[in-house]
């Protein structure tokens, strides 16, 4: 069996295979079993509520434990890789980013603010974590613990509640082990290694099981310069296609800034920029020009090193009493280099703020007052360190009361908590560093203004001496900054802490109601209470001095809510084969329904109403209907003290290289931007300095979702071990949560509101209505030219269609070993999107698209085919990973072209095709002391294929969301079972 077979496994005929292939780990919704008993009828399958049936009208996949082996899987990205319908299966997944856990998500829905796909393990919710928006981090389960993983693309809030609106994904563990399983697998990557290494230990009787597990991961770092073509410069990397079909007023290739070391000048602050003090060369402030870059200070991919725990137990009380229980410890660490910072403020020569080792720039003749400087600290205080930590744990309970061999109630209790941290040291401290620049902490060195907004501090340092002082005109080998300063200047320690907690509590019975003849009626009832808690913690310098002494901000809040809910659920046989109807083999019905209510948001209802139609052996066709939604997280909405206030939040100031259209902003006409006139198409407005306020709303409420697919399974019985499926679905997430980018805020009408030009320099009153009490993060300009409101709320509706679609064909020979073949494919037809909050705002087309907005890509094609053989005990497979060619919508080097709406209807860069193949290779034996031992080589993208090109920063030349650039990946593994 391979990887495509999950695909394969559907209905009845599914979890026929599962039964006889002992796969009666399978979590219930209602119930966490570790060891099922004897009869299939106790099993609960992901997409229901009833034990011993199939979830109806559905297409659900499943990843096994040969899955695993098949592929060679070591992390929960490696698995989800195997399913086109996850988003993404082509980027990096756990280890990809530096604050946010790798969760995956079905049809392109999902994002860390309104993830529209809810992540089980073994069938209850898992404890939220890291130090964006909370989601859940599947990898703290040891991947040798996982039995398999079901997928149910299908909206499904009618059973469990939030955040299924595009389908549920649940991790089922083990339900039972004996003897001792150890393995170890070292990955070797050019520029990085990856070491894992495992041990399972289990025992089993008729009424008593244990299992301990525990799984070692080690990830290294992949500096920026390990690959060249992520250089911020991507010029020399754009490949003709999109250089040929360049229009003016897109964005640069060239992503540098003029932050330099020793400092870029422009003197008085305006007009063209010295590349030094001592060079006469002087430049045109546009981002063409840029030259320098903190490129070789930074991590694409960041050192991780994790801890799994899971430990299982079951005792059967009763001869119908069943306990049951489960207990997880993980632990993850991250460090990455990150760049120092850079500073961009006003620096004088005379007077009072006199910095005594001011420079004017060679070959500058005119009257000199001051000079703005673009100064890269990295290389006087070399590159700073970020970090991430979690410990995450959760315990549940499960008691299983069986009253016949009908009816069974459970009940449930879990308790989880995780606990993130993350944040950066020894980069540059701003308000230090224009201290000993200007004699302030204003960046305009105005000795006036108040140096931190809603406050009446006004900090000065004069006279600046040479103990005192910042020199930016040296370079760092010849520097005269004093050692006590630079000491100072790394004096800027910025932590974020989030504590999620979270406790549920379930009853439910489900059973036979009673018997029609055309079979048994089943029914679920149940209801839950889920008790959730967020405690937010964050220190960061506030721009009057060193983060050590007094001169930082902390900022603690916290968030409650609490669930009630109620749910049902009813399975009825409407049509079976005794009945003889024409076309009509067997026709089933289920409908479910649940009730939830918030004590922060509100009360939701969902349904889902689904039906399997057998037509004849073989062939069954299905479909569903169902409403879901996402509720919002916790630190969105704020408190009662702190309404729309989030930890994490920002309110600094910001440059951003986007052409602006002057149809929507005619006051970007009149801010200086070279060449920016009336008659302009758009402006690049790289050259501004402006303010940006990315906090909550008070007034969030729940995404609502809508969902219907249809499909059929098919195998033929004049075709041995082949089988067909195929799905056409359309889902709709009305209101989901996001904080449009900029991009998208000057490409849609809707939200242009949100973005405001003020040539003349926005004034205090304008800033303070801007920040409204948020904490300053961030140094803010002398003169901002444009304020920037972007607040988290529900901004984005979404409508999408498209086709899953898959094969299956195993051919077995006589003496040549078995022969598989498969393909599996998510194709989206249609992906319209509108900004504008509670469901408003014009719908457009963003199919085929990455960077339309900050929550999720809408790529349009994702497949992965294999072909396999096995021999005795030698198994082989070739995996081919295709997503298709599509645009960049994001920083594109040709701009996207408005529809008379002024909504993004074409334009945009053409990114081509990411294919890659995979190898896996696998021989089992047995050896005296050990039994089922296998030895495995995994070769991931074979050829080194770099990405396609991709223009964008952060990271540079890639789009993180379908690719990834570890180039190839050689894994080698072994399994050995005591």
């Amino acid at each position: 069996m391979n990887n495509l077979s999950r695909r394969l496994k559907r209905g009845s005929s599914t979890f026929a295979l599962a039964s006889s292939a002992a796969l009666l780990a399978t979590a219930a919704i209602a119930q966490t079993s570790v060891q099922a008993p004897p009869s299939v009828e106790t099993v609960v399958v992901t997409g229901t509520s009833i034990r011993g049936t199939a979830p109806i009208g559905s297409d659900l996949v499943t990843e096994n434990q040969q899955d695993i082996k098949d592929t060679g899987a070591q992390t929960i990205a490696d698995l989800m890789v195997n399913v086109p319908a996850v988003t993404s299966m082509g980027a990096a997944g756990d280890n990809e980013n530096h604050t946010s856990y790798y969760q995956p998500t079905i049809h392109q829905l999902g994002s860390s603010l309104s993830n529209g796909t809810l992540i089980l393990i073994d069938s209850h919710r898992a404890p939220a974590g890291s130090t964006n928006h909370s989601v859940v981090d599947p990898n703290i389960i040891p991947t040798n613990m996982i039995q398999r993983v079901d997928v149910l693309a299908d909206g499904s809030s009618s059973v469990y509640g939030s955040e299924a609106i595009a389908g549920v994904i649940n991790f089922i563990t083990r339900d039972s082990f004996e003897g001792i399983q150890a393995q170890g697998q070292q990955s070797f990557i050019n520029g990085s290694q990856q070491t894992t290494a495992s041990i399972l230990v289990g025992t089993n009787s008729e009424k008593t099981g244990l299992m301990f597990s525990y799984e070692y991961m080690h990830n290294g770092a992949l500096a920026d310069t390990d690959r060249a073509w992520t250089n911020n410069n991507q010029t020399p990397f754009v490949p003709a296609s999109v250089l040929s079909a360049a229009a003016p007023g897109g964005a640069s290739p060239n992503f540098n800034t003029f932050a330099c070391d020793p400092a870029t000048i422009q003197p008085n602050g305006t007009g063209n920029i010295y590349t030094s003090a001592t060079s006469g060369v002087s430049l045109a402030k546009t981002a063409a020009n840029s030259p320098c870059s903190t490129w070789a200070y930074g991590d694409l991919y960041q050192t991780e090193v994790r801890n799994d725990v899971m430990v299982k137990g079951r005792q059967e009380l009763a001869e119908n009493l069943t306990f049951t229980t489960e207990m997880v410890w993980a632990t993850r660490q991250n460090t990455y280099m990150t760049p120092a910072g850079t500073l961009t403020a006003t620096a004088f020569g005379t007077g009072t703020q006199a910095n005594p080792f001011f420079q004017a720039p060679a070959g500058y003749t005119g009257a000199l007052k001051n000079e703005t400087i673009y100064w890269d600290a990295d290389s006087l205080l070399g590159p700073g360190t970020g970090f991430a930590t979690a410990q995450t744990m959760f315990a549940e309970g499960n008691l299983e009361y069986r009253l016949n061999d009908n009816w069974t109630i459970n009940l449930l209790a879990f308790a989880g908590r995780d606990d993130s941290t993350s944040g950066t040291y020894n980069t540059l401290n701003t308000g230090v560093a224009t201290l000993a620049l200007n004699g302030t902490t204003n960046s305009g060195g105005s000795l006036t203004a108040i140096s931190v907004p809603g406050t009446t501090q006004i900090i000065t340092q004069l006279p600046l001496t040479a103990a005192t002082a910042l020199d930016v005109w040296n370079p760092a080998a010849t520097n005269k900054t004093s050692s006590a300063l630079i000491a100072q200047l790394r004096d800027s320690a910025n932590t974020l802490e989030k504590i999620f907690s979270d406790q549920q509590f379930r009853a439910s019975v489900d059973g036979t109601a009673f018997n029609l003849p055309t079979g048994p009626v089943k029914v679920a009832v149940g209801g839950e209470m889920l008790s959730s808690q967020l405690h937010q913690d964050q220190s960061a310098p506030n721009n009057t001095g060193p983060a050590t002494t007094s001169a930082h901000d902390i900022v603690i809040n916290g968030e409650h809510r609490t669930v009630k809910a109620v749910y049902g659920e009813v399975d009825v046989p409407v049509i079976n084969p005794d009945l003889h109807v024409p076309l009509v083999n067997a026709f089933d019905v289920d409908i479910s329904g649940r009730i939830d209510n918030y004590s922060d948001v509100g009360t939701t209802s969902n349904y889902k109403f689904a039906a399997n139609w057998t037509v004849m052996d073989g062939l069954k066709i299905r479909g569903n209907m169902s409403t879901s939604f996402v509720a919002p997280s916790l630190d969105i909405a704020g408190t009662a003290t702190q309404p729309g206030f989030y930890v994490g939040n920002t309110f600094t100031g910001v440059t951003n290289n986007i052409a602006v259209p002057v149809a929507a902003f005619p006051l970007v006409t009149q801010t200086g931007i070279p060449g920016c006139t009336a008659a302009s198409v758009t402006c690049n407005i790289s050259s501004l300095q402006g303010i940006q306020n990315r906090d909550g709303d008070p007034n969030v409420k729940p995404a609502k979702g809508r969902s219907w697919s249809v499909g059929f399974d098919y195998a033929p019985q004049f075709i041995d071990n082949f089988k067909l499926v195929f799905t056409l679905w359309h889902t709709e997430e009305l209101g989901a949560m996001t904080g449009p980018n900029l991009s998208n805020v000057v490409d849609s009408a809707s939200l242009n509101s949100l973005l405001v030009f003020t040539p003349n320099c926005a004034t205090q009153a304008q800033i303070a209505a801007l920040q409204h009490g948020i904490p300053q993060t961030g140094a803010l300009p002398t003169c901002a030219q444009y304020l920037f409101n972007d607040p988290n709320s529900n901004y984005l509706n979404i409508k999408i269609k498209g086709i899953d679609a898959g094969f299956q064909y195993v051919y077995p020979t006589d003496g040549w070993g078995t022969f598989k073949i498969g393909d599996s494919i998510t194709q989206f037809l249609s992906f319209n999107q509108a900004f504008g909050l509670q469901a408003q705002g014009i719908y457009y087309s963003v199919l085929n698209t990455t960077g339309a907005n900050t929550a999720f890509p809408s790529v349009a094609t994702q497949m992965r085919a294999n072909l396999g053989w096995a021999f005795e005990d030698f198994d082989a497979n070739l995996f081919i990973n295709w997503t298709g060619a599509y645009r960049n919508w994001g920083t594109p080097i040709n701009p996207i072209t408005l529809d008379t709406n002024g909504n993004p209807s074409g334009g945009g860069d053409h990114v081509g095709a990411n294919v890659t193949l995979d190898a896996h290779f696998a021989y089992d034996f047995e050896t005296r002391y050990t039994g089922a031992d296998e030895v495995s080589l995994n070769i991931r993208n074979i050829a080194a294929s770099r990405p396609p090109f991709y223009n964008s920063t952060n990271p540079s030349g890639f789009d993180s969301w379908v690719a990834n650039a570890f180039g190839r990946i050689i894994q080698v593994g072994l399994t050995a079972k005591y």
